[in-house]
């Protein structure tokens, strides 16, 4: 829901420069829309859209709806490369659409769920030598424009894999004239791309706590047994293992019981006909990313079921800058999709039609059954209609004083974001500003004195909210008119 927070927040603030800043809901200081993860690129567009949109407007639904078509779509322009026959095609398109970590994101963590740009960098990769340059480069253009206009994380899968293409391209064209140079301009164009849009979301303008609140052993990197562990999602087959800490739940690596078969087959046919028709440059390649991703995942906190194995320590400054992608873990999916993709690839490579339609079509149903569970779980739960009465008295009171005053300050310094949702709700839904919201990077010293700042000033154009379980109230109390219910204390000055 935080997501759809920061669009609503975004879309009533004034435009500023860089055009993804708003101030709504870190006022007065300005953030960027990529830290609530509300999707930059799509709430840029839609906000420049919002005079001709409905009151009501949210582009999530939208988004997962584009990323299975673009899923799809991808899925479709790899396989189609090495077969022609529609069954095989369309089995595959279907295994695709049904990645447990796909699905499982989507529900929990919706622009994360954009793991088409994982497979639109293996479509690069493979097609390298029947690209021309200019759309080689093209491609990586775009590649980068989405990924750093979506998530950041995608920018990382991308550039692990936009290396892998580099080394790909010197090794396939290393004879020809500046081979070289044309193959580090790929990674150039990558770069220099992200850093623009990043630019212009205004991920660069604004001073935000890029370190980790974590204890170090705590960081969610890949617990070793991720590719077995179930992670507490319902399944046939899989087990629940135990994992040292709750976050590392986020990677959702299992990939399900017919994967796991399709890349034992797939690894059988490839030491068979290894030989006889294997890319080595490519295979090469392949290896390399997969090394680097499943490496980077399993550090820098090297873990086996609920025992931490090897902690690695990384100098200060390696730390802080490993620390801006702080769930490191998700770089399995990488991992993921390529077992995935090439195993597809080499089943229908070094097999007949029918065989192929048979295993990838067994593969699919075994994958289907193990996860049923789950995917039945979320149909149900996205088909029932729910009705939420919650804190009805609570926001009686904020309706009641919120005429001539445009701001809310959350006075206890950082939330619980499941505890200040339905505040949150209530301020976007009213246009008002807050001082605190659930950011991905959040500059707590500065929201502490933004807020100790207005509780200071007295300011009357604004409702303060004290959470009765902590003390900080206490030395409030006695300056403002409160009103006292359940866990919380709403007052404002006179």
């Amino acid at each position: 829901m935080h997501d759809y927070i920061g669009w609503c927040g975004f879309r009533y603030a004034d435009w500023n420069f860089p055009l993804g800043l708003l101030d709504t809901l870190s006022y007065p200081d300005l953030v960027s829309i990529i830290f609530p993860d509300s999707i930059p690129i799509f709430a840029v567009f839609f906000k420049a859209l919002s005079p001709i949109l409905p009151e009501t407007f949210q582009y999530f639904g939208w988004f997962a709806f584009l990323c299975f078509g673009l899923q799809g779509f991808f899925t479709v322009k790899i396989i189609g490369k090495y077969t022609k026959n529609i069954v095989i095609i369309y089995l595959s398109v279907l295994f695709m659409a049904f990645i447990p970590v796909l699905v499982f994101k989507f529900f929990t963590h919706t622009a994360l769920g954009a793991h088409w740009l994982i497979l639109f960098s293996i479509y690069i990769l493979i097609n390298i030598k029947e690209l021309t340059y200019k759309r080689l480069l093209l491609y990586v253009a775009l590649l980068a424009f989405f990924a750093s206009g979506i998530h950041m994380y995608f920018v990382l899968f991308g550039g692990i894999n936009i290396v892998g293409v580099m080394l790909y391209y010197y090794l396939s064209f290393r004879n020809q004239p500046y081979s070289f140079i044309k193959s580090i301009l790929i990674v150039i164009v990558f770069v220099g791309t992200g850093i623009v849009v990043v630019a212009l979301m205004g991920g660069f303008s604004v001073n935000m706590d890029l370190g980790s609140s974590l204890p170090y052993e705590e960081i969610p990197a890949l617990n070793l047994n991720g590719f077995l562990n179930t992670f507490f999602v319902p399944t046939k087959f899989g087990q629940e293992l135990p994992i040292t800490n709750m976050y590392q739940i986020d990677a959702m690596s299992y990939m399900g019981i017919g994967a796991i078969l399709m890349i034992i087959v797939s690894t059988v046919l490839l030491i068979i006909n290894f030989k006889k028709n294997v890319d080595i440059k490519l295979f090469i390649t392949v290896v390399l990313i997969l090394l680097v991703s499943f490496l980077f995942a399993v550090s820098p906190v090297i873990t086996f079921n609920d025992k931490v194995v090897y902690v690695i320590p990384l100098p200060t400054l390696i730390y802080k800058v490993w620390d801006i992608f702080r769930f490191s873990d998700r770089v399995v999916w990488n991992c993921i999709y390529f077992l995935c993709v090439m195993s597809l690839i080499l089943i229908i490579k070094n097999t007949n039609k029918k065989k192929g339609i048979a295993i990838i079509a067994i593969v699919l149903v075994l994958n289907l059954f193990d996860f049923s569970e789950f995917y039945l779980s979320k149909r149900e739960e996205y088909t029932t209609e729910y009705a939420f009465i919650d804190h009805i008295e609570e926001i009686e009171i904020l309706d009641s004083l919120k005429e001539n005053r445009e701001h809310v300050v959350l006075a206890d310094g950082y939330v619980d974001p499941s505890d200040y949702r339905w505040i949150w709700n209530w301020i976007v839904q009213n246009k008002k500003t807050c001082n605190n919201f659930y950011l991905a990077r959040l500059d707590t010293e500065r929201c502490d004195k933004r807020t100790n700042n207005s509780l200071d000033s007295e300011e009357k154009d604004t409702i303060y909210i004290f959470d009765k379980n902590r003390d900080h109230y206490k030395s409030y109390i006695d300056r403002v008119n409160y009103y006292e219910v359940e866990d919380y204390i709403i007052g404002v000055y006179q």
